[in-house]
C-alpha cells in the first residue's frame, strides 16, 4: 500500500537523500509540531509513521536522527492513541524495539540530547505506550530489553524525576502483563541479590520500588518460579534457581507478600536428607527470622528443631544465627534461650565454644538473663579448655564493661568467684589464663593506684570461701615462681637443677626444656639480658615492670611462630609478674576500708608493704579494735619495720590479750614481753584473755619465758583450773554449740595454753595426758552444756600437739588415746563435728598430721547430716588427692611412701572401728551394718588409685590372719571387718581391675600382732546371717579343678545388701568332666537350704582358693531384690531426713559405760 506521505504544516518532506543537518532540521520542525498537537480523530499521518519506522530513521548512524524519529513515533502514539499508527505486528515490534534501545540514552544524564530522552520516556511512561507490546508475538522480549536498560541507567546522577517514571512506566507493563517471561523476571529480581545489589546500589533501589508496587501482579509468577525450584526441584535456564536462598531473603525482606505462600514449603526443605540443603535453607531461614518478625509458627518450631540436627555444621549455624535474632525479634528469646541451654551440654566442642560467644555477645547488649548467665558459670567448668577460655574471657568482659556496678549487681559480682574457681584445675593453660584476666579485667593494671586498689577491694568483697582460698595459691605460686626464677638467673651452675622447677609452670606445648635451656645460655653470654631480668623481679611498679617485660621480648626477637624461645620467655614473663598489687596500690588499700584483705597482701607480698607511709595509714585502725586492729598489728608484724610510733598502741593491745599484738611486739620489741608477763599472771587467774596472750607469748620466745610460764602453767592451769576431780558428764544430742559460761572461757583459755606450752618446746607429757582425760571424761564441768567445748578445744589442741614437729607421733599417743581424739568425728554435738573435721582436714593436707588420723574421717559414714557428710567426703577426696600427686612427684623412700600412701589408712580404720564401744559383738547385724557404712566411706576414695582394690584385699586377707595387739578379744571383730571389706570389695569395687603389687601391704605390729599359730588360717566368716546373700542355684559348670568350701565361702561374701539368709549347698568333690556332667543332669533345680557353717579346716589349700574365688565377677541382684533394695534405701533416706542434726548417740552412751 504506496499511500502519499502527509506531512505536518509548514514541515518539508523527509527524503533520505537529504544531508544529515537537514535531515535533523526538518525532523526538529515535525517534532516539535506534533509535540504541540493533542490529538487526531483520524489517522492521516500512517504514512508517515511508516516512513519514520522505515529501516533508515531506525537505523540511522546519527544519533540525533533516531532520537528525534523516536520522539515523533511516540508523539504519533499519543495523538492517535488509544490506536496504534499502524496494526502490523513486525512494524510495532521494531519500533517498540527502537524506543527500548533508544531510552538506554538515560544512562548520560549530563548529555546535550537527555532533555529528549527524557521526553521520550515521559511520553510513553504517561502513556503506557509499551502495553501494545504484550498484544503482539514476542513481544516479552522488548520488554526484557526496556527493563534492562531502564535498570541500567539508573544512577546517582539520573534525576529523581526520571527514576520515578521508569518504575511508573515497569510498574504499568507488570500491572498489564498476564505471562512474565522468565527473563523479564530474572531481570528484575536479579537486581534485588548480589552481586548486582552491591555493584548498582541505584538500579537495587528502583528494582525494590517496583516489585513493592507490583506485589499483586508478582505474586503468581514468583510463587510458581519458586515452587518449581524448592519442591519439585526443576532447575531452569533462569541462573536464580542455583541458588533461591539469597532471593528468598531478600523478598521476604522488600515484600514479605510475595512469600507467603512459598514460606511453608521450607519446613520440608529442613528434613532433607542432604545436609548441604538443610544448612542452606537454615542459613535463608535464620536471615529471614533475624530481619523482622514473621508470623510463621510452624516454621519457627521446625528451624528450632534444627539446633538438634545430627550435623554439627547445622549446629553451628543455628547457634550462629542465634544472636541476631535475639536482637531483632525480643518476643523468640524464651524459645532461643531453651536451646542455647541444650546446647551448652553438645558432645561437640565448636557447638559448644559458639553457644558460648553467642551467648556472650547477647548479654553485651542487655542484662543477662538468670539461665544464660548459669549457662557460661557451667561452661567455665567444661572438660575442654578452649571452651573454659572463651566463657571466661565472656564473662570477665562483661564485669569489666559493666563497670562500677559489677559489685553490686547479683549475676556480675559472682564473675571473680567463677573466675578464681577455674584455678582449681590442675592445668598450666588454666592456671595463666586465670592470671591473665585478673590482670587485664578484673584489676587493670594499666589503671591508677588507686582505682586499682578499689577494684582489689571490690574484687576480694565479691569473693566467696573457695575463690578467696584459691586467690591466696594464685598469688603464693607467683611469689614462688619469682623466687625461683631468681633463683635460677643468679645460680647458672645450678640452672639445670631448677630448670624442671621452671619447665612445670609452662605449657608443654611450648616445649619448656630447650627453650629454657636456650634462654639460660642466652642469660650467660648477655650480661644486658640478665640485668633486665633481675631489675623486672625487683620492680617496684607494675609500670616498671611493663617496660622490662617490653624490653626483654625485644632482646628475645620477634613473635613469629617459628620463634618458640619469645613465646616461652613472654609466658614465663607473665606467670612470674605481679601486676595486681604493687608499692602503690597498696598505699592506697588502707582507704578502701576492708581489713581482711591487707594481712593475706601482706603475707604473699611483703615487699609492696615495707613502707613508712602504709604504716602511717594504719595507725588510725589500732585504736578501732576487731578486725581493724588486727588487720593493722599483722601487718606490722610482717612489714618487721623499726616504728617507734605503733609501739604504745601495741602495748595497750598486748596488755589487753590479744594474741597479733604479742606477736607484734615480739616481731617490734621483743624485750617487751618480759615485762608484761607478771601483768598477764596477775591476771590469769580470772581473765582468760591473759591465758591467751601467755599463750602466744610462749610460742614467740619458748626460751626465754620458760620459767615464768611453767609456774603459770601449775599453779593456775593445771591445779586451779583443770585439776581435781570430774565427775564425768552424759553426752547430750545437740545441733550447735551453746554460748559457753565464763568458767567455760577460763577452762578453754587453759587448754590453749597447754597446747602453746607443748608446742613451743619440746616438754614432758603430764599436761597432754590432762587433756586427753579431758576427752576420756566428756568434757565433764559443771555445767553440761559446756562440755562440747571443752571436747572440742582438747581434741583440737592434740592435733596441733601431733602436727608439731618437736615429737613422733607413735611415741606421742597410743592406740587407745588415738581412739579418744579420733571418736570427735561421731561427737553427739553436731557443730562439734563439723568444726573438728576442719580443723583435722587443715591439718591433713597441709601434711602435718601423720597419715592416722585419715581414718577418723570412717567415723563419718554414719553421719545424719547431709551437708556435713558431703563436705568431709571432699575433705577426704582431696587429702587422697594431695598424697597421690606428691607420689608421683620426685623419688621417694620406702618408708617416706608408706607414711603419704592413702592406702596404708586402711588398716587404722579397721582397728579403730573395731574397738569402738558401738560395735559389741560381729553377730551384732545393726552394728555391722554401721561398720559397714564407714568403711565404704574411706574405702570409695581409696578404690580410685590403680592399686586400691589389689591392695585394700590383699591387706583384709593379711590382717585377718593376725590378732588384735591390745587385746585379743577384738580379735573376732577386726575378722567381721576384714569380711565387711572384701565383701565391699567384690561387689561396689566389681568394676576395679586385680592387678600385681610391688611389695606386700605394711602391717602395723602395735595393731595387729602376729598369730600365736605359724600356721593359722582364718577360713571362717565373721558375718551375721542378716547380712549374707541368697544367691540363685544354677547348674554346675564344667570345670577342670576343684572348687573347694573356701569358694563357696568367698562367694558368700560378694554382696551384703539383701536381706535373706544364703542358703548353702554341698560342694562336690573333684571330678572329671564327663562324671561331672553326668551329675549336672541329675542335679535338682531348687536346692535344699541348709544352715551356714562357718568353720572350714581346709588348711592352707582353703586359703589360696579364697584368693582364687574373690576374683569372680557379681552375680546380679534379681529384680525383686533391687526392688527391694531400692525401697531399704528409701525408707533410710527419709530416716536420715528426720535425724538430720542426730548423731550416733549410741557411740557415745555406750562409751561412758565403758
Amino acid at each position: 500500500m504506496n499511500d502519499p506521505i502527509v506531512y505536518p504544516p509548514n514541515c518539508q518532506e523527509l527524503a533520505e537523500d537529504l544531508s544529515k543537518e537537514e535531515l535533523i532540521r526538518r525532523l526538529k520542525a515535525i517534532q516539535s509540531y506534533f509535540q504541540q498537537v493533542d490529538q487526531f480523530t483520524q489517522n492521516k499521518y500512517e504514512a508517515l509513521s511508516r516512513h519514520l519506522a522505515s529501516e533508515f530513521f531506525l537505523e540511522h548512524p546519527s544519533r540525533d536522527v533516531r532520537m528525534l524519529s523516536a520522539c515523533c513515533l511516540a508523539d504519533l502514539f499519543r495523538i492517535l492513541a488509544p490506536e496504534p499508527p499502524f496494526y502490523d505486528h513486525g512494524l510495532l515490534k521494531q519500533v517498540f524495539s527502537f524506543f527500548a534501545r533508544e531510552l538506554s540514552g538515560l544512562r548520560e544524564p549530563d548529555s546535550a540530547a537527555f532533555s529528549k530522552h527524557f521526553y521520550l520516556l515521559e511520553n510513553l511512561a504517561v502513556l503506557r505506550t509499551f502495553i501494545l507490546c504484550l498484544e503482539i508475538p514476542d513481544g516479552m522480549d522488548v520488554i526484557a530489553l526496556l527493563f534492562k536498560n531502564l535498570l541500567e541507567a539508573a544512577s546517582e546522577r539520573l534525576p529523581e524525576k526520571a527514576k520515578q517514571l521508569s518504575i511508573q512506566l515497569m510498574t504499568g507493563i507488570l500491572y498489564e502483563a498476564d505471562n512474565l517471561t522468565q527473563e523479564v523476571l530474572d531481570l528484575l529480581l536479579s537486581h534485588v541479590i548480589p552481586p548486582l545489589k552491591n555493584q548498582r546500589k541505584e538500579a537495587y533501589r528502583l528494582a525494590v520500588q517496583v516489585i513493592q508496587k507490583s506485589a499483586n501482579s508478582l505474586e503468581k509468577p514468583v510463587t510458581d518460579f519458586l515452587h518449581s525450584v524448592l519442591v519439585e526441584g526443576h532447575r531452569s535456564h533462569s541462573e536464580l534457581a542455583e541458588d533461591p536462598n539469597p532471593l528468598l531473603f531478600e523478598l521476604q525482606t522488600i515484600a514479605p507478600s510475595l512469600l507467603a505462600p512459598v514460606l511453608p514449603q521450607l519446613e520440608f526443605k529442613l528434613k532433607s536428607t542432604d545436609e548441604r540443603e538443610r544448612k542452606e535453607v537454615c542459613r535463608l531461614l535464620a536471615d529471614i527470622f533475624s530481619a523482622e518478625p514473621l508470623d510463621q509458627k510452624p516454621l519457627w518450631l521446625a528451624f528450632l528443631g534444627r539446633f538438634r540436627d545430627r550435623c554439627i555444621d547445622v549446629r553451628k549455624l543455628c547457634v550462629h544465627s542465634a544472636g541476631t535474632i535475639w536482637k531483632a525479634q525480643p518476643h523468640l528469646r524464651a524459645d532461643l534461650e531453651a536451646e542455647l541451654i541444650a546446647r551448652a551440654t553438645d558432645p561437640d566442642e565448636g557447638v559448644r565454644v559458639e553457644v558460648v560467644l553467642t551467648v556472650v555477645n547477647s548479654l553485651r547488649r542487655e542484662s543477662p538473663s538468670e539461665g544464660l548467665f548459669r549457662l557460661l558459670a557451667e561452661r567455665t567448668l567444661d572438660r575442654k579448655f578452649r571452651v573454659r577460655k572463651e566463657s571466661l574471657q565472656g564473662l570477665c568482659a562483661l564485669y569489666r564493661a559493666s563497670g562500677t556496678s559489677a559489685a553490686e549487681s547479683e549475676p556480675y559480682k559472682q564473675i571473680p568467684s567463677l573466675l578464681l574457681h577455674v584455678y582449681y584445675i590442675d592445668s598450666v593453660a588454666d592456671h595463666a589464663l586465670v592470671e591473665q584476666l585478673l590482670g587485664v579485667h578484673m584489676v587493670p593494671w594499666q589503671s591508677e593506684a588507686d582505682e586499682r586498689a578499689q577494684a582489689l577491694t571490690a574484687l576480694w568483697r565479691s569473693l566467696d570461701r573457695r575463690a578467696r582460698d584459691a586467690f591466696d595459691d594464685l598469688l603464693r605460686c607467683k611469689q614462688h615462681l619469682r623466687e625461683e626464677l631468681r633463683q635460677w638467673i643468679a645460680a647458672p651452675s645450678s640452672r639445670g637443677d631448677r630448670m624442671a622447677l621452671l619447665a612445670r609452670s609452662l605449657e608443654s606445648s611450648l616445649r619448656p626444656l630447650p627453650h629454657l635451656r636456650s634462654l639460660g645460655e642466652r642469660l650467660t653470654s648477655d650480661s644486658a639480658l640478665k640485668r633486665l631480668f633481675s631489675l623486672f623481679l625487683d620492680a617496684p611498679t607494675c609500670s616498671k615492670r611493663a617496660d622490662c617485660v617490653r624490653q626483654i621480648l625485644q632482646k628475645i626477637g620477634q613473635p613469629t611462630p617459628g620463634n618458640g624461645l619469645y613465646w616461652l620467655t613472654r609466658q614465663l614473663l607473665e606467670r612470674a609478674s605481679q601486676l595486681l598489687v604493687d608499692r602503690d596500690a597498696a598505699l592506697a588499700l588502707p582507704s578502701c576500708d576492708e581489713p581482711a584483705l591487707l594481712p593475706r597482701l601482706a603475707e604473699l607480698e611483703p615487699d609492696a608493704f615495707q613502707q613508712e607511709a602504709l604504716l602511717e595509714a594504719l595507725l588510725p585502725w589500732l585504736d578501732m579494735g576487731g578486725a581493724h586492729s588486727e588487720a593493722a598489728l599483722r601487718v606490722l608484724r610482717i612489714a618487721a619495720m623499726p616504728f617507734e610510733r605503733a609501739l604504745p598502741a601495741v602495748k595497750k593491745l598486748a596488755l589487753e590479750g590479744s594474741k597479733w599484738a604479742v606477736r607484734t611486739l615480739a616481731t617490734l620489741a621483743p624485750t617487751e614481753l618480759a615485762h608484761l608477763l607478771p601483768e598477764w599472771e596477775s591476771r590469769a587467774a580470772t581473765k582468760p584473755d591473759a591465758l591467751g596472750a601467755i599463750a602466744a607469748a610462749i610460742l614467740e620466745q619458748p626460751a626465754e619465758l620458760e620459767v615464768s610460764v611453767r609456774h603459770c602453767i601449775t599453779d593456775v592451769v593445771v591445779q586451779r583450773l583443770l585439776g581435781g576431780e570430774w565427775p564425768g558428764v552424759a553426752p547430750i544430742t545437740q545441733s550447735s554449740l551453746s554460748s559457753p559460761s565464763p568458767r567455760c572461757h577460763l577452762l578453754l583459755a587453759g587448754i590453749k595454753l597447754l597446747s602453746a606450752w607443748l608446742r613451743s618446746a619440746p616438754r614432758p607429757m603430764a599436761p597432754l595426758r590432762l587433756l586427753l582425760c579431758i576427752l576420756e571424761r566428756g568434757g565433764g564441768v559443771a555445767d553440761a552444756e559446756s562440755a562440747p567445748w571443752l571436747r572440742l578445744k582438747a581434741g583440737v589442741a592434740v592435733l596441733k600437739i601431733c602436727a608439731c614437729g618437736h615429737y613422733r607421733y607413735p611415741k606421742l599417743l597410743t592406740p587407745a588415746e588415738f581412739r579418744l581424739v579420733a571418736m570427735l568425728m561421731a561427737d553427739p554435738c553436731l557443730e562439734v563435728r563439723r568444726r573438728f573435721a576442719s580443723k583435722l582436714n587443715r591439718q591433713m593436707v597441709s601434711l602435718r598430721l601423720p597419715l592416722p588420723f585419715m581414718s577418723a574421717f570412717a567415723l563419718t559414714g554414719v553421719e545424719r547430716d547431709r551437708p556435713l557428710r558431703n563436705q568431709i567426703r571432699e575433705m577426704l577426696h582431696t587429702n587422697c588427692q594431695r598424697r597421690r600427686e606428691l607420689l608421683r612427684q620426685g623419688e621417694l623412700t620406702e618408708e617416706k611412701r608408706d607414711a603419704i600412701l592413702p592406702l596404708h589408712c586402711f588398716q587404722f580404720a579397721i582397728h579403730l572401728l573395731a574397738h569402738d564401744p558401738a560395735l559389741t559383738s560381729w553377730t551384732d547385724a545393726e552394728a555391722m551394718q554401721n561398720s559397714r557404712e564407714c568403711l565404704w566411706f574411706l574405702m570409695e576414695p581409696l578404690l580410685q588409685d590403680e592399686l586400691g582394690f589389689s591392695y585394700l584385699k590383699r591387706l583384709a586377707e593379711s590382717i585377718k590372719i593376725r590378732v588384735d595387739a591390745e587385746d585379743t578379744a577384738f580379735s573376732e571383730k577386726i575378722y567381721g571387718l576384714c569380711d565387711l571389706s572384701l565383701n565391699l570389695l567384690l561387689s561396689r569395687g566389681a568394676h576395679c581391675l586385680l592387678r600385681d603389687l610391688p611389695k606386700e601391704p605394711l602391717i602395723i605390729n602395735t595393731m595387729f600382732k602376729m598369730h600365736p599359730d605359724p600356721n593359722f588360717v582364718n577360713s571362717k566368716v565373721y558375718l551375721p546371717l542378716e547380712l549374707t546373700i541368697k544367691r540363685k542355684e544354677a547348674p554346675v559348670k564344667e570345670a577342670e579343678e576343684s572348687v573347694s568350701d573356701n569358694d563357696e565361702q568367698s562367694m558368700m561374701l560378694t554382696n551384703l545388701d539383701d536381706e535373706e539368709v544364703t542358703p548353702r549347698r554341698e560342694v562336690p568333690e573333684k571330678k572329671t568332666k564327663k562324671k561331672a556332667a553326668d551329675e549336672d543332669e541329675k542335679t535338682p533345680r531348687k536346692a535344699k537350704k541348709k544352715p551356714v557353717v562357718h568353720d572350714d579346716e581346709s588348711g592352707s589349700a582353703a586359703k589360696e582358693s579364697v584368693r582364687r574365688s574373690s576374683r569372680r565377677k557379681v552375680e546380679p541382684q534379681s529384680s525383686e531384690e533391687e526392688k527391694s533394695s531400692e525401697e531399704k534405701e528409701s525408707s533410710e533416706d527419709e530416716e536420715e531426713e528426720k535425724e538430720k542434726a542426730s548423731p550416733p548417740v549410741r557411740r557415745a552412751s555406750k562409751r561412758r559405760k565403758k
